[in-house]
């Protein structure tokens, strides 16, 4: 669903910051507008994906032999939730290199280290950003797909 900024941000009950991103990759995404253009339009209109969502925040059987499968996400081009959206353009558009976008959550975008140093709340009661821009985002999560012959062994 696209919704412009404005009505986002007058209708939406939480908190809202503006997290800048910082020169090096700034200067990627900007050298990438046609493809993240292109991947926008062409995601339009998906369904918005509540169970990955659930299971990407849910991640203490992540690492166990067989019950991986009821919270490990696969990676999903069919259905998105908001922070996977971003991860998978912030992917491709090389913000970020091999980020799991199905295992990202929004605290985990805000703690990519690829921001500047500050930011800006923009809605809410005033909060601090707990280890904001911390860490490097690449190889974040895990690449694992249904058709993958070793996704027991990726998992341990």
């Amino acid at each position: 669903m696209i919704t412009p900024l404005h009505e986002r941000l007058d209708e939406y009950e939480g908190d809202i910051w503006w997290l800048p991103l910082h020169r090096s990759p700034r200067s990627r995404f900007l050298n990438a507008l046609h493809t993240m253009q292109d991947f926008i339009d062409s995601e339009s209109g998906r369904n918005y994906d509540i169970w990955q969502l659930f299971a990407s925040t849910v991640d203490f059987f992540d690492n166990h032999p067989w019950l991986w499968r009821l919270t490990r996400n696969l990676k999903c081009e069919h259905e998105w939730f908001c922070s996977e959206l971003i991860a998978e353009l912030y992917n491709r558009t090389g913000v970020i290199k091999q980020v799991c976008a199905a295992e990202t959550t929004p605290i985990d975008l805000c703690r990519f280290k690829i921001f500047q140093h500050g930011y800006v709340q923009l809605k809410g009661e005033e909060k601090e950003i707990r280890r904001f821009n911390s860490f490097l985002p690449d190889n974040w999560g895990q690449w694992l797909t249904e058709d993958d012959e070793h996704v027991d062994e990726l998992i341990r």
